[in-house]
Protein backbone atom coordinates (compact mmCIF):
# COMPACT_ATOMS: atom_id res chain seq x y z
CA UNK A 1 0.00 0.00 0.00
CA UNK A 2 1.24 3.32 -1.06
CA UNK A 3 0.29 6.33 0.97
CA UNK A 4 1.18 9.93 0.31
CA UNK A 5 4.22 11.76 1.79
CA UNK A 6 2.02 14.76 2.13
CA UNK A 7 -1.04 12.90 4.56
CA UNK A 8 2.18 12.09 6.96
CA UNK A 9 4.07 15.67 6.89
CA UNK A 10 1.94 18.96 7.55
CA UNK A 11 4.89 21.24 6.50
CA UNK A 12 5.39 19.12 3.03
CA UNK A 13 1.35 19.68 2.57
CA UNK A 14 1.96 23.18 2.97
CA UNK A 15 4.89 23.75 0.96
CA UNK A 16 2.57 21.81 -2.05
CA UNK A 17 0.06 24.67 -1.68
CA UNK A 18 2.57 27.27 -1.83
CA UNK A 19 3.58 25.75 -5.14
CA UNK A 20 0.72 25.92 -6.75
CA UNK A 21 0.00 29.64 -5.88
CA UNK A 22 3.60 30.13 -7.35
CA UNK A 23 3.34 27.85 -10.58
CA UNK A 24 -0.39 29.78 -11.05
CA UNK A 25 1.77 33.35 -10.57
CA UNK A 26 4.41 32.34 -12.99
CA UNK A 27 1.69 30.81 -15.50
CA UNK A 28 -0.31 34.45 -15.64
CA UNK A 29 2.81 36.32 -15.88
CA UNK A 30 3.78 33.92 -18.95
CA UNK A 31 0.33 34.49 -19.95
CA UNK A 32 0.59 38.14 -19.84
CA UNK A 33 4.35 38.13 -21.93
CA UNK A 34 2.40 35.95 -24.59
CA UNK A 35 -0.72 38.37 -24.90
CA UNK A 36 0.77 41.39 -24.61
CA UNK A 37 3.36 40.13 -27.63
CA UNK A 38 0.54 39.90 -29.80
CA UNK A 39 -2.38 42.69 -28.69
CA UNK A 40 0.17 45.24 -28.80
CA UNK A 41 1.16 44.90 -32.41
CA UNK A 42 -2.65 44.93 -32.97
CA UNK A 43 -3.15 48.28 -31.53
CA UNK A 44 -0.77 49.45 -33.16
CA UNK A 45 -1.69 48.29 -36.67
CA UNK A 46 -4.94 49.28 -35.96
CA UNK A 47 -3.83 53.24 -35.09
CA UNK A 48 -1.36 53.30 -38.54
CA UNK A 49 -4.25 52.29 -40.35
CA UNK A 50 -6.39 55.16 -39.24
CA UNK A 51 -3.81 57.53 -39.36
CA UNK A 52 -2.98 56.41 -43.13
CA UNK A 53 -6.90 57.01 -43.64
CA UNK A 54 -7.04 60.51 -42.20
CA UNK A 55 -3.55 61.43 -44.61
CA UNK A 56 -5.15 59.69 -47.69
CA UNK A 57 -8.53 62.03 -46.65
CA UNK A 58 -5.98 64.86 -46.64
CA UNK A 59 -4.47 63.93 -49.65
CA UNK A 60 -8.17 64.42 -51.18
CA UNK A 61 -8.81 68.00 -49.88
CA UNK A 62 -5.49 69.08 -51.42
CA UNK A 63 -5.97 68.01 -54.50
CA UNK A 64 -9.30 69.78 -53.71
CA UNK A 65 -7.87 72.51 -52.87
CA UNK A 66 -5.59 72.86 -56.18
CA UNK A 67 -8.84 72.84 -58.34
CA UNK A 68 -10.72 75.28 -56.23
CA UNK A 69 -7.26 78.10 -56.88
CA UNK A 70 -7.01 77.01 -60.77
CA UNK A 71 -10.86 77.77 -60.47
CA UNK A 72 -10.31 81.15 -59.22
CA UNK A 73 -7.78 81.48 -61.11
CA UNK A 74 -8.90 80.66 -64.26
CA UNK A 75 -12.45 83.10 -63.31
CA UNK A 76 -9.56 86.03 -63.43
CA UNK A 77 -6.38 86.92 -62.64
CA UNK A 78 -7.05 89.91 -60.37
CA UNK A 79 -8.96 87.30 -58.12
CA UNK A 80 -5.20 85.97 -57.18
CA UNK A 81 -4.76 88.42 -54.61
CA UNK A 82 -1.45 88.01 -52.11
CA UNK A 83 -2.26 86.65 -48.47
CA UNK A 84 -3.24 83.89 -46.79
CA UNK A 85 -6.94 82.34 -47.48
CA UNK A 86 -9.73 79.88 -46.90
CA UNK A 87 -12.43 78.19 -49.54
CA UNK A 88 -15.39 78.34 -50.18
CA UNK A 89 -18.02 77.95 -52.84
CA UNK A 90 -20.24 80.58 -53.63
CA UNK A 91 -23.11 80.33 -55.69
CA UNK A 92 -21.40 76.85 -57.53
CA UNK A 93 -17.84 78.74 -57.79
CA UNK A 94 -14.55 78.88 -56.13
CA UNK A 95 -13.67 81.92 -53.93
CA UNK A 96 -11.23 83.22 -51.30
CA UNK A 97 -12.70 83.13 -47.88
CA UNK A 98 -11.42 84.26 -44.58
CA UNK A 99 -7.60 83.19 -43.79
CA UNK A 100 -8.11 79.46 -43.49
CA UNK A 101 -10.93 76.77 -43.74
CA UNK A 102 -12.53 74.28 -41.74
CA UNK A 103 -13.23 70.82 -44.34
CA UNK A 104 -14.10 67.52 -42.83
CA UNK A 105 -12.08 68.58 -39.45
CA UNK A 106 -9.14 69.55 -41.76
CA UNK A 107 -7.90 73.28 -41.74
CA UNK A 108 -7.23 74.57 -45.04
CA UNK A 109 -4.82 77.50 -45.16
CA UNK A 110 -3.70 78.70 -48.78
CA UNK A 111 -1.23 81.05 -49.04
CA UNK A 112 -0.33 83.29 -52.17
CA UNK A 113 2.38 85.53 -52.96
CA UNK A 114 3.80 87.46 -55.61
CA UNK A 115 7.43 85.67 -57.14
CA UNK A 116 10.19 87.56 -57.63
CA UNK A 117 12.56 87.06 -60.80
CA UNK A 118 16.44 88.57 -61.21
CA UNK A 119 17.33 89.94 -65.07
CA UNK A 120 17.48 86.44 -66.85
CA UNK A 121 13.61 85.69 -65.39
CA UNK A 122 14.77 82.90 -62.94
CA UNK A 123 12.74 83.09 -59.85
CA UNK A 124 14.57 84.13 -57.12
CA UNK A 125 14.15 84.14 -53.14
CA UNK A 126 15.70 87.79 -52.70
CA UNK A 127 16.02 90.85 -54.71
CA UNK A 128 14.54 90.36 -58.08
CA UNK A 129 11.45 92.37 -59.25
CA UNK A 130 8.20 90.75 -58.48
CA UNK A 131 6.51 89.20 -61.03
CA UNK A 132 2.79 90.24 -61.82
CA UNK A 133 1.76 87.07 -64.18
CA UNK A 134 3.15 84.33 -61.22
CA UNK A 135 1.79 83.50 -58.04
CA UNK A 136 3.98 81.37 -55.53
CA UNK A 137 0.76 78.71 -54.18
CA UNK A 138 1.27 77.16 -51.07
CA UNK A 139 -1.44 75.07 -49.74
CA UNK A 140 -1.24 73.77 -45.81
CA UNK A 141 -3.75 71.15 -44.37
CA UNK A 142 -3.62 70.49 -40.80
CA UNK A 143 -5.50 68.02 -38.50
CA UNK A 144 -5.29 66.91 -34.71
CA UNK A 145 -5.98 62.88 -34.95
CA UNK A 146 -5.67 63.10 -31.25
CA UNK A 147 -6.18 66.25 -28.69
CA UNK A 148 -2.15 65.69 -28.15
CA UNK A 149 -0.99 65.59 -31.37
CA UNK A 150 -1.01 67.94 -34.89
CA UNK A 151 -0.41 66.38 -38.21
CA UNK A 152 -0.15 68.67 -41.21
CA UNK A 153 1.29 68.34 -45.00
CA UNK A 154 1.47 70.75 -47.64
CA UNK A 155 2.66 71.65 -50.99
CA UNK A 156 4.37 74.65 -53.32
CA UNK A 157 3.81 75.32 -56.62
CA UNK A 158 3.65 78.19 -59.34
CA UNK A 159 0.66 79.79 -61.16
CA UNK A 160 1.10 81.85 -64.01
CA UNK A 161 -1.36 84.31 -65.65
CA UNK A 162 -1.81 81.86 -68.88
CA UNK A 163 -4.06 84.29 -70.46
CA UNK A 164 -1.17 87.19 -70.26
Amino acid sequence: MKTKIANHCPRIKNSLKGFSLLELVFAIAIFMIIVSGVVIPIINNYINNLENQEYVKANAVINESWEAVRSIRNGGWSNMISGTHGLALSGGNWIFSGSSDLTDGFTREVILSEPSRDIADNLVTEGGTPDPDSMSVHIIISWKPTPYTERSIETESLLTNYRQ
